[in-house]
């Protein structure tokens, strides 16, 4: 899924952005910091034999599938972290056979958005919720959460970010998507290297930085109140030009 050469990429090249994203996420997928405390994942298609040659998944059969999904989830989400499932825990296994496996997951915080092959999980003991769609409030933004990927979405124009699963998508539909200034991140195991993503993680790679946020703000309301006090027009502010090119 990532180059296994990157000596030869030229930084000055037009996608000299989009490589730079290799070498973050590189970095960053190997282990979690302290404070990422709301990570995602779906479509792990626990007991679903056939996803392995389907997806090109590297693994020899679904034993070892399931086995390192649940250990890449326990290396990543810490016991008191919240770990989001869009979908798709399983397909083609019994909740007898499932269930043993997620009982090996050590987050005591399992959410549930539903995806199109999930059973009925209520009653189970282990999600703490189940719905069909959730929104959130992450780093001061609205984030949806859905199974499916949505074409336009709540507060798309404002700023909100969009997690999906379903799509079993590469890794290369979510740099496509950050290129093109698109808030959207397919958190699949296909597209993040079969484990979950934390939103911290997520808002790095699409540059979404906190401080600059809240220095567009910062700028944007001065602007308003001198207008304000000089009468006139509102300035037409771009947050490219306000916080140097994010």
């Amino acid at each position: 899924m990532f180059p296994k050469n990157r000596s030869n990429l030229r930084r000055d090249a037009p996608d000299a952005c989009i490589l730079g994203m290799w070498e973050t996420f590189r970095v960053v997928i190997g282990h979690r910091g302290g404070d990422m405390t709301m990570f995602f994942t779906s479509d792990l298609h626990l007991g679903h034999k056939s996803i392995i040659g389907m997806n090109g998944r590297p693994f020899d059969d679904v034993e070892q599938m399931n086995r390192r999904l649940i250990s890449g989830i326990n290396e990543h989400v810490a016991r008191d972290d919240t770990l989001w499932i869009l979908g798709d825990v399983s397909y083609r296994a019994s909740k007898q056979a499932v269930l043993p496996w997620l009982k090996k997951i050590n987050c005591r915080d399992l959410r549930l958005v539903r995806g199109n092959h999930d059973k009925d999980w209520e009653g189970e003991g282990v999600f703490a919720e189940i719905c069909d769609y959730r929104e959130l409030g992450l780093g001061g933004r609205k984030v949806c959460l859905f199974h499916y990927p949505i074409a336009s979405w709540n507060g798309m124009h404002r700023g909100s970010v969009h997690l999906h699963g379903h799509s079993h998508n590469t890794f290369d539909y979510n740099v496509y998507n950050v290129a093109n200034e698109r808030l959207v991140w397919d958190v699949g195991v296909d597209a993040n290297g079969f484990r979950p993503i934390s939103f911290d993680e997520i808002a790095r790679e699409m540059g979404l930085d906190v401080e600059h946020d809240e220095a567009w703000r910062r700028a944007k309301q001065e602007a308003f109140e001198q207008v304000r006090v000089e009468g006139g027009s509102y300035p037409r502010l771009h947050h490219h030009d306000m916080v140097g090119g994010l």
